[in-house]
């Protein structure tokens, strides 16, 4: 997810997309998504700072520990 600082308006900015989380490398020997991670991002610019707000939320499988 790429936002351009300019293209912020004065209200903010709310970015939704879909993230495979393989290619973040989140997926591991004991973990693995069932599909691509929800993520949304609110964006808010303060005089010379960016505030961002993320909410990732995706489904994931886990190997018994004991297994």
């Amino acid at each position: 997810m790429k936002v351009k600082i300019s293209e912020i308006p004065e209200e903010g900015l709310t970015v939704s997309e879909k993230v495979d989380a393989g290619g973040l490398g989140l997926d591991t020997r004991d973990v693995r998504f069932a599909r691509p991670l929800d993520v949304t991002a609110t964006f808010q610019k303060e005089r010379d700072t960016v505030l961002a707000a993320v909410r990732v939320s995706g489904e994931m499988e886990r190997t018994c520990s004991r297994c």
